[in-house]
């Protein structure tokens, strides 16, 4: 600590003299020897925003094949044709080139300095990529229907269609037609493994004897139960998958004998690779699941690496695996990063109720539970949730809001119920309100409960004298429809008139509202308030963000229209969290104007059609699910803070993030003025230090 110490001291002294001199580049290296600095991440590793095992996203939506072959990668992106970039850092893929097709690849194949690529429409088509900037059309076969796949060994090519074809290429000028293999049905794969060829044609795994290409012969089949589209090799392993029942493991040692040995169950599932022992698998689930096959006899899950939407294409090379992911594009993801497979799933607390609302006050959880009223638990073990006392109550406990140890419950038909929860394990009911149509939401602010019913109406209450709480003013939404979302925030109510618009009041008064604005939007389902933003849900349309620093005329900041709807949401510094249906997305506004999506998770065993409400705090978020309970999620490092000492924002916190404090300090520039108190000095330097020393979180 001296040593910080002196080396702040010295430092502030050499900057206030140059200050002096009127210079603006200082030279810092001496005073290295007064200080030891090492690079170090800026950020800790999450779990939730496990994204960051993904290295980069190659923008092409419509990517479908990927080929891998060194330090290139061949991606076919739908009717674009077939892009090639250098992965030699596959966190920054460049691209060499591009190479139009009269049609959708459907598969390639690369052979030294000649890409193969085959399609529905063309058939088999030759490209010469000698130079890698300038990929040249060589030569073509046209005549085969539904080309699906393709596998080039020496100079014979073995094409997957309604028929296995073999093709040679000793002039890939002028492929020449071998020999073909009729099949039952279409063969969507075929791999080659010294003299036999696997083929899957949907309800059998045939092994061929290809050792003469222009004679294939068939050696051994096994039935499929239900629908194999594809098949890898691992040694003398075989995985099947069954887009129906999962990926079927077989012993191919003996090719003349494949032989079953056990199944991942698994169902819609897209694509599978296996690499090292371990497969890899996509699917309709958002993830890309890692098994471990050291013993293929008996498969175990390691976990999963989350990606924006469900995957369809995977390739794996050396330590990265690149999956497609349809509407979003290629990501590269690090499979050395074991930590990004964890769960961020903490706990669960399932009851025999519908949660359908939650609130947190300090380490006590209160869940509105639907038919079965009122449960509290206890959360200062986040990892062992416990009941501290369930309460019922006559009607349906669709919304909760708890302040100064009493709860007001929004309970149907029987209105609105205040309680004492000064003893969590013994509830005590201190008065009713039934004034309103069907109570769904109510939310506290001081001395006044905002109740919604389902006739379009918001009733402020006075709730002073709990055992007597008074109707203050009643507003009702015109036209049809319900109000499906309520959120008091400085004095103004934000309601949502669900799929019609939202409305925003000044309740500054409680017995006297002013209307302030109506943003019509004919999918609005959610709001969400933090600072002078206002983040408007549309499901399927995504998210509004307003800036309503001035309610009565918010300015629309974006309209962010992701591939994925946005429903549920909650917004923590800058950070939406939203549900659409069981996934859970994470979605950095920081910038408002430009939200960026960080992650997404699928929460374990949450498939009901209850909706699910979501909350955040500090780093949890509580979602209920209707009879799935309650579930905790890590949220640790989820996402990023600022990391105020990272001057050149490169994730690392380094000499060079001294150097540049050090230049905007002697440009007197307000990203030195650490203290934000407008002026520049020693305190400056010693914030910097100190937040340079913590690290960052």
């Amino acid at each position: 600590m001296l040593c910080i110490q002196n080396f702040i001291q010295q430092l502030a002294s050499n900057l206030a003299h140059a200050k002096k001199l009127g210079a603006t580049r200082f030279c810092i290296l001496p005073i290295f020897t007064l200080f030891s600095i090492s690079s170090t991440p800026s950020f800790a590793d999450g779990l939730l925003c496990n994204a960051r095992a993904n290295l980069a996203k190659i923008e092409l939506p419509n990517a479908r094949e990927i080929l891998v072959i060194d330090n290139l990668a061949f991606i076919h992106n739908g009717n674009a044709g077939l892009h090639i970039y250098n992965v030699t850092n596959p966190s920054q893929p460049v691209l060499l080139s591009t190479h139009n097709t009269p049609g959708t690849i459907r598969d390639i194949a690369v052979n030294g300095n000649t890409a193969y690529l085959v399609g529905y429409d063309f058939g088999l088509r030759v490209v010469d990529i000698t130079n890698l900037s300038a990929p040249r059309f060589i030569g073509s076969y046209e005549n085969i229907d539904f080309a699906n796949d393709i596998k080039v060994v020496d100079a014979t090519a073995f094409i997957t269609a309604d028929d296995l074809l073999t093709f040679d290429l000793s002039d890939p000028t002028e492929p020449t037609l071998l020999s073909t293999f009729p099949s039952t049905d279409h063969i969507d794969e075929v791999v080659i493994s010294g003299d036999f060829a696997y083929l899957v044609d949907r309800t059998w795994l045939r092994i061929l004897d290809v050792s003469n290409p222009e004679s294939p012969t068939q050696i051994a089949e096994a039935p499929i139960a239900g629908s194999a589209r594809d098949i890898t090799l691992d040694g003398t392993i075989a995985y099947v998958l069954d887009y129906l029942n999962g990926i079927l493991i077989f012993d191919v040692t003996n090719p003349n004998m494949p032989n079953l040995i056990t199944t991942i169950k698994q169902s819609q599932l897209s694509d599978v690779a296996a690499h090292d022992l371990k497969l890899y698998i996509t699917g309709d689930d958002a993830e890309l699941t890692v098994y471990d096959t050291s013993d293929p006899t008996s498969p175990y899950k390691l976990g999963s690496y989350s990606i924006p939407a469900n995957g369809n294409a995977i390739e794996i090379s050396d330590t990265t695996a690149y999956v497609s992911v349809p509407f979003f594009g290629v990501y590269t993801i690090d499979i050395n990063n074991t930590s990004a497979m964890q769960s961020p799933l903490i706990s669960t607390f399932e009851s025999a109720g519908t949660d359908r609302d939650f609130v947190l006050v300090e380490n006590i959880g209160y869940i509105a539970d639907g038919s079965l009223g009122l449960r509290i638990i206890d959360l200062t073990n986040p990892q062992s949730p416990t009941q501290l006392g369930w309460f019922n109550t006559p009607g349906y406990a669709y919304s909760i809001d708890v302040q100064n140890d009493r709860a007001y419950i929004a309970d149907g038909d029987s209105g609105m119920h205040i309680y004492d929860v000064s003893n969590p394990t013994n509830a005590i009911l201190l008065g009713t309100y039934t004034g309103i149509t069907n109570a769904t939401i109510v939310k506290i602010d001081g001395n006044t409960a905002f109740v919604i019913g389902n006739d379009r109406s918001m009733v402020s209450i006075d709730v002073s004298d709990p055992a007597n709480p008074r109707r203050l003013f009643t507003f009702t939404a015109a036209g049809s429809g319900f109000l499906s979302d309520l959120i008091i925030d400085n004095g103004r109510a934000y309601i949502v008139n669900y799929n019609r618009q939202l409305i925003i009041l000044d309740v500054s008064d409680p017995s006297d509202f002013d209307s302030l604005d109506y943003l019509n939007d004919n999918f609005a389902t959610r709001v969400a308030v933090e600072g002078n933003l206002a983040y408007l849900s549309i499901g399927s349309h995504g998210m509004r963000i307003f800036d309503i620093t001035d309610p009565t005329s918010p300015i629309e900041i974006v309209h962010y229209d992701p591939e994925f709807a946005i429903n549920q949401i909650a917004v923590q510094e800058s950070i939406v969290y939203s549900i659409d249906g069981s996934r859970i997305r994470v979605i950095d506004a920081q910038d408002p104007a430009n939200p960026d999506l960080l992650a997404s998770h699928i929460k374990t065993d949450s498939q009901s059609n209850f909706e699910k409400q979501i909350l955040v705090q500090h780093q949890t978020a509580y979602i209920t699910d209707g009879p799935k309970g309650l579930a905790l999620l890590d949220l640790t490092d989820c996402p990023p803070k600022p990391c105020t000492p990272d001057l050149i924002a490169d994730g690392v916190l380094n000499f060079l993030d001294i150097s540049a404090f050090l230049i905007t300090y002697g440009n007197q520039d307000p990203i030195a003025d650490f203290n934000a108190d407008g002026s520049f000095n020693f305190l400056d330097v010693s914030e910097f230090l100190n937040a340079f020393a913590a690290g960052c979180p």
